[in-house]
Formats: structure tokens, sequence, C-alpha cells
């Protein structure tokens, strides 16, 4: 078993990445952290000084990105942004009695690492049926982070899964080796073929389609998510001799979804996103009429707009003459 004092250093690690990566899921996780370190504080108390050192090197460096999106990018605004995608709340509350009743009503309930998981698992849910509330009290409708919070409970979920496991019979010995050896791969074929089913793999009606009348199973099987199209253009873009620096770059496009797409992944990849972000995070709908003004007039000068395609390109200059004091230029790739 690892050392308290390694433990504590890679909580911290965790901590720190995940504040720097996605600080939105970093409030279940500090309730995670805490319920660990009641459930181990005979273990932890013996180290006072390491966690004392731990924290206070831990604390400002994983609060240090959430504390700049919310006071100073005023972060806090875009907690209320409808959304489209939701996950099931109907497969969330099954998953959840599965699992949990699982937990607690078998010998998982004597097992510290399950007991460790449940408290992950009741924060994320805290959080995220909280999110959920606090939507719907606020504005209503279908809120973009706060499924996010509960898509972070679902992947919880689903590693709760193996504790279903509990409920075979304990595996024995039998003397044919066939019938011992059906023994022991029959459970996993069984696994398999409710997994299959359960995502819709066998015969692709699954009742669950969230998008477009299918699963994401099924649509990552057959590489129907794939945006070559968009990967091809970003690297095409990133070919292109770079503009001078404090640019911001639009790309711009007669499909809304993918003026979005290309140019949030050439903002990320020139690491450009912060100064792109105020005119690409606008909210629904993301097909409006005047998406490209609106971008116009909330980024700072100079821009320029990366158009690909002919009628992009006219589209763009028939925005960009309507503020003839900015200054934003249009660039055809290519030409």
């Amino acid at each position: 078993m690892a050392s308290t004092r390694q433990q504590l250093v890679t909580i911290a690690c965790l901590l720190v990445a995940i504040g720097f990566t996605y600080y939105l899921f970093l409030p279940p996780a500090l309730l995670a952290v805490g319920a660990w370190l009641v459930l181990n504080r005979r273990r932890v108390l013996r180290h006072k000084v390491a966690v004392a050192v731990t924290v206070l090197v831990t604390a400002p460096v994983a609060l240090l990105p959430v504390s700049l999106g919310v006071l100073l990018a005023g972060q806090a605004e875009a907690l209320l942004r409808g959304g489209e995608l939701r996950p099931s709340r109907d497969h969330l509350i099954a998953l959840s009695a599965a699992v949990i009743g699982t937990i607690v009503l078998t010998k998982c309930r004597n097992h510290p690492i399950w007991r460790r998981y449940l408290a992950a698992l009741l924060s994320c849910l805290l959080f995220g049926v909280g999110l959920v509330y606090y939507q719907a009290a606020r504005q209503g409708g279908n809120g973009y982070y706060s499924n996010k919070a509960l898509h972070l409970v679902l992947v919880v979920l689903l590693i709760g899964v193996g504790a279903l496991l509990h409920h075979l019979p304990s595996p024995r010995r039998d003397p044919d080796r066939r019938r011992a050896w059906l023994r022991a791969i029959a459970p996993g074929a069984v696994a398999a073929v409710v997994i299959a089913g359960g995502f819709g793999l066998i015969r692709k009606d699954a009742p669950y389609r969230p998008i477009y009348g299918n699963t994401w199973t099924t649509m990552w099987w057959a590489s129907q998510r794939r945006n070559n199209v968009d990967a091809a253009a970003v690297q095409t873009l990133l070919s292109a001799p770079r503009p001078t620096a404090g640019t911001v770059v639009i790309v711009w496009d007669v499909d809304p979804v993918r003026s979005y797409m290309q140019t949030l992944f050439l903002g990320t990849l020139q690491r450009d996103s912060g100064r792109v972000a105020h005119g690409l995070y606008l909210g629904p709908p993301i097909n409006e009429p005047d998406r490209l003004g609106r971008q116009i007039r909330r980024l700072a000068d100079p821009i320029r707009i990366v158009v690909l395609t002919p009628e992009a390109e006219a589209q763009a200059r028939a925005v960009v003459a309507q503020y003839p004091g900015r200054r934003v230029d249009v660039v055809r790739l290519g030409s």
C-alpha cells in the first residue's frame, strides 16, 4: 500500500490537474477529498505537518484558474447557460440504484475501497443534483453546465458497475477442465452481451437515443462522429502564416457549427483561446444570422476572418462592410 504522504501528494497533483483542465469539476473533487480525509483520519492525523504543507502548496495553485475565471473573466455568468444535450435522467436513476444498492446491500460495504468509492460518488451526485436544481430555480430549462455535472456522475457510475459482479456466485473448482473453462468465461460472455445490448450494439434499437435517433455508442462504433473535414481544415489553417501578434483569428464557414469547431480548435492549438473566447461563447442559437457581427462587436481589434470557400468569403465581406471603422480583414486561404 502506498504511504500516506505519497497519497497526499498524488491527491494534490490530481486536484491541480482538475483545476487547470476543467475546474467545474473541482467542487465535487474537493468534496471527495474531504470524504477521503474523514475516512482515513487516523492515518492522516499521524502526518499533520505533511498535511499542512500539502494544503498550503496545493490550495493556491489548484484554485488559481477558477479564481481568475470567476473574479476577472466573469465566467460565473456562464453557469446558467442553456444547452441541448442531456444525459438520460432515467438511466442515471437506474444506474445509481443498481450501484449504490449493490455497495450497501452486499459484502462491498465491508471493503474500504468501495466505501471510498461511494463517498466519491455521493460527492459527484450532490454537486450534479445541486447544480440542476440551482439552474431550475434561477432560470429553468436545460442547463449546459448542469448537464456536464451529470455527465460526471454518469462516468463515475460506470466505474461503479464493477460492483455488480459481487452478485455472481463465488467460483468453484471443477475437476472437469472443460466445464471449469466454461464456468470461467461464462460471466464475462454474459456481461459482454448485457453491455452490448444495453448500448444498442447488437440490433441498434436501444430505447435511449439522444442524438438524431441514434446512441453515442453506435455512432462511435460506426465512426459517425469523426470530424475529418474539420480536422483537415484546421491542419490547413495551422500551416498558413500566422498574423501579427495580438490578432484575433475567426474561421468563418457557411456551416455555423463548422465555424465554431474550427475556430475553437485553431485557437486551442495556437494557444490563443483566451483572446478568441469572448467572440466564441455567445450562447445559443449557434446559427443566429448576426453571429459574425456579434463576434466583431465583442472582440478587440485587430481581427482576421479566415474563410475557405467563396460563399463564406462573400458572407464575411458583407458583414465586415457594416463596420468600416474597425480593423477587420478577410483572408481567403490559398488566395
